[in-house]
């Protein structure tokens, strides 16, 4: 079964932030709009990633 934590680590958060990164690069490269390429559903997706895994994280702390 997989668990949270391996979905939720550091280094998964910050592959999140790189993979949103490079995404919105690689959308301004393709010429789309400023607004497309800030607002398109996968962005959403990996800044809800990076938010949940960082409250993750830090509920994680103050529990042990």
């Amino acid at each position: 079964m997989l668990n949270v934590d391996y979905f939720y680590s550091v280094p998964m958060i910050l592959a999140y932030y790189v993979c949103l990164i490079l995404w919105i690069c690689l959308l301004l490269a393709l010429e789309t709009t400023l607004l497309w390429a800030l607002l398109n559903p996968l962005n959403l997706g990996l800044i809800y990633n990076i938010v949940f895994g960082i409250i993750y994280q830090i509920k994680k702390k103050q529990r042990v």
